[in-house]
């Protein structure tokens, strides 16, 4: 990340691997208006995929970008095989 011009301070999060795979991921950037605009570009993202995915969210508070989503094992499989993974 080091050439990335995201410019993360920490990241931190959740993985629950169940019946669902869930992620929970925080993004702490260098100001407010970074979280703002990564859970914004993100956002668009989160609902191309609405169809593979069965909750998701992105939000910004203070400098830090929250994420979660969460997949049933169709799901997962759907996107590994749309994504060339596996087999």
């Amino acid at each position: 990340l080091q050439n990335s011009p995201i410019k993360v301070k920490v990241v931190f999060g959740a993985i629950s691997v169940t019946d669902l795979l869930s992620l929970d991921v925080n993004m702490r950037m260098n100001s407010d208006a970074e979280a703002k605009a990564i859970a914004d570009s993100v956002r668009p993202q989160l609902e191309s995929l609405k169809s593979m995915v069965t909750s998701g969210t992105v939000d910004s508070v203070g400098a830090d970008a929250h994420f979660t989503a969460s997949m049933t094992a169709a799901q997962l499989k759907s996107f590994m095989a749309l994504a060339g993974i596996g087999g």
